[in-house]
């Protein structure tokens, strides 16, 4: 956890918040609407909306060109959204079942409305497939949520490491982690666009997240890249399965400054500085990371007493990636 924060930086001040969560979709058509990412959104930012049945899964039988999205901006002005999307490669990333996704829009409050509309052919009006609201602000580890810009947001493609019980009470039972961590279970929440990860400050993968990131298609792929190299911060465990998720997502791992994935054996001391147990840990094995090359935050030895980089920090672009050579999910 320790070594998160270093990479995270500073930390905001959470607040009480409630638990309520969204709106519910028009009865009779089975259709609802999901924003941001698995529901988690941020007002004022650019928020994917996705289109899934009554039981959660993608609605592909839809004319995408012909739908529109229709909310309030800030102002309380009505804007449309329309014609989305025209890029051939997510159209057949859509139609391959992944996601619905079909648009992108601006919420201009907390709990503003929403819309998605087609053609009706018959009275050369619109027809309303979904008629709800997106959700308050309320407790992201239990639903749908608006999140303050005040707190931070981290998309966990894997394990939080601790990170979702930071400022939680345990005599305050409402009290809700100071950072809002959004668990991803499934590949098919994720943007099939940077701009769908408008608002996140830090997205963190490990080797818990190995499932997800098989299933991430080469869209979902090239977005969550695109959003590193805009600004993103990206934290990563490359410990004893730094093979298999080079495997799963050599775009990731692609990134980074290594040629050659080496796994090699580390003494734990430089590690102990960061947990609080008094049992020392064991003995552990990840990738060994290049010298002189990023920004060092922790230096460590190999068991066979050679020095070596445990930590350390890559420029991306304009973002970055944080890398520890362990496996700290497990």
């Amino acid at each position: 956890l320790g070594l998160v924060l270093l990479a995270f930086g500073g930390v905001a001040a959470g607040q009480d918040e409630s638990s309520d969560t969204t709106g519910k979709a028009v009865p009779g058509g089975g259709l609802k609407a999901v924003v941001g990412i698995d529901g988690h959104y941020r007002v004022g930012r650019t928020t994917a909306v996705k289109l899934v049945d009554s039981d959660g899964n993608a609605v592909s039988q839809l004319d995408r060109r012909q739908i529109v999205i229709e909310t309030l901006d800030g102002d309380g002005v009505r804007v449309r959204y329309g014609h989305y999307p025209s890029r051939a490669d997510l159209t057949d990333a859509i139609d391959d079942g992944l996601s619905m996704e079909v648009g992108y829009v601006v919420p201009g409050s907390e709990a503003a409305p929403l819309e998605i509309r087609i053609p009706d052919a018959d009275r050369d009006t619109e027809r309303v497939l979904v008629k709800t609201r997106f959700p308050i602000q309320g407790i992201p580890s239990r639903g749908a949520s608006m999140i303050a810009e005040q707190k931070p947001w981290v998309i966990s493609i894997g394990d939080p490491l601790g990170v979702d019980k930071i400022g939680v009470s345990n005599v305050l039972l409402d009290k809700e982690s100071s950072i809002a961590v959004t668990k991803i279970t499934s590949a098919a929440v994720l943007p099939n666009e940077s701009i769908g990860f408008a608002g996140v400050d830090l997205v963190m993968v490990n080797a818990s997240g190995l499932p997800v990131l098989k299933d991430m298609n080469a869209t979902q792929a090239e977005a969550l890249s695109q959003w590193l190299r805009g600004g993103g911060r990206l934290f990563l465990c490359l410990g004893d399965s730094s093979e298999k998720i080079r495997e799963a997502a050599p775009w990731l791992t692609g990134l980074l400054p290594i040629e050659d994935v080496v796994i090699s054996r580390y003494d734990p001391a430089a590690l102990e500085t960061y947990t609080a147990s008094q049992t020392p840990l064991a003995i552990f094995q990840g990738v060994r990371l290049p010298k002189g090359v990023g920004r060092v935050a922790l230096m460590g030895r190999t068991t066979r007493r050679v020095s070596a980089v445990l930590a350390a920090e890559y420029t991306i672009g304009f973002g970055s990636i944080s890398v520890v050579t362990a496996d700290l999910d497990l």
